[in-house]
């Protein structure tokens, strides 16, 4: 074996399985190749951090997000699909997503349309007033599960933090000024993750996306507008259902995991329910419940005594291992989880939530269950 050969062995064995590149003006780029993968996910992440949401601004993110993801000239769906590419676009309380997905070997496409929407923008009023219609009526769509989580989060953090979907009338009053601010302040350089995932090399995606995002210019980080603590409460909401909700500090921390695994263990022993968490670096909320009956599960969470809890420790410890590996296991996950957390922290990655999982006890599963009983989280009733 020549001396090249062995080299070139050596350096594939210890390449490793994703490269992160934080930048000089602070951006991250993060690469994982997914060689068997039908798709390359790429996914611009810009967190909130400085125009998180406010009663005066509430609703600001999303309809900007609605406008930037048309592109300047408003057909960039259309010139996506005419060329196998599709593109989504959502707004998370911490941070906006922008998804392009594409057919293999054509991540150029895919970053071309990313560079369209790192442009400053110009929005007319014109925009506003069609866009705000649109979300007028998306408003109007939410689904149960939607209406419940809002109000939990509006019962546990107050306007501390307002959800992502906005008030319509703060958005009808929104001038292009508005938009334009947000959009330069929002896709900063220190705020943006580009995540690219999926059958590429490393360096050559690396390579590539490196330029998009080398020459925005470095700010000075904006300063984090912590959530405070939550607090326990009661909520209604005009949906259908019931839920419970646990207050928990940053995404790996032992409160959290624990709290996840519990919720992810009672709804495994109920009917039609569902456990929704958005990872963040701050404090934030696990909802456990469901949109077929308003009543009955809360009652559950809170006669469940030790016996009936120690029945659920180790299958709640599987079942949260098993939702953070779905998060790893598509492009489209990946890129999601991966983004979501590096564009708030560049540094912190997915499977430290494994790592706390692991380490779980029965006394920190314990208080997981005891995070969703009356007193301690907040109950959410649906009275419709």
């Amino acid at each position: 074996m020549t001396p090249l050969l062995l080299s070139l062995l050596i350096s594939a064995q210890v390449q490793p399985p994703r490269l992160r590149t934080i930048l000089p003006n602070a951006a991250t780029i993060i690469v994982e190749p997914m060689s068997n993968a039908r798709v390359i996910s790429v996914q611009l992440w810009a967190s909130a951090k400085g125009v998180e949401e406010r009663p005066e601004t509430h609703g600001l993110r999303h309809l900007m997000e609605h406008i930037i993801a048309l592109g300047p000239n408003r057909d960039l769906d259309r010139r996506l699909e005419m060329q196998g590419g599709v593109i989504r676009a959502r707004t998370y309380r911490d941070a906006t997503q922008i998804e392009v997905d594409v057919p293999p070997g054509r991540l150029d496409l895919a970053l071309n349309a990313i560079s369209e929407m790192l442009q400053p923008i110009n929005v007319t009023q014109d925009q506003i007033n069609t866009e705000t219609k649109i979300i007028d009526q998306e408003l109007g769509l939410l689904s149960d599960d939607a209406l419940l989580s809002a109000a939990a989060w509006q019962g546990a953090y107050g306007d501390d933090a307002l959800d992502p979907f906005g008030d319509s009338e703060v958005m009808k009053n929104a001038t292009p000024m508005d938009l334009e601010a947000i959009h330069a302040r929002q896709f900063a350089a220190h705020n943006l993750s580009l995540v690219i995932v999926g059958p590429v090399g490393l360096d050559d995606a690396t390579g590539k996306a490196r330029p998009l995002l080398a020459t925005l210019q470095k700010l000075d980080p904006y300063p984090l507008r912590q959530r405070p603590d939550g607090h326990p409460g009661q909520a209604t909401t005009p949906g259908y259902g019931e839920a419970r909700a646990a207050t928990v500090p940053g995404f790996d921390s032992k409160r959290t995991v624990s709290a996840l695994a519990a919720a992810l263990a009672m709804a495994s022993r109920l009917d039609d329910c569902y456990v929704t968490y958005t990872p963040t670096t701050q404090n934030g909320l696990i909802i456990f419940g469901r949109t077929d009956s308003n009543r009955g599960l809360g009652n559950y969470v809170d006669s469940l005594d030790t016996g009936a809890i120690a029945a659920l420790f180790e299958p709640g410890k599987a079942l949260a291992r098993g939702w953070v590996n779905r998060q790893l296991r598509t492009p489209q996950s990946v890129g999601y989880i991966r983004g979501l957390i590096s564009c708030q922290d560049a540094v912190d990655r997915p499977e430290s939530m494994l790592d706390t999982i692991n380490s779980m006890t029965y006394d920190d599963f314990l208080k997981g269950v005891k995070a969703f009983r009356k007193g301690a989280g907040v109950e959410v009733t649906g009275n419709q």
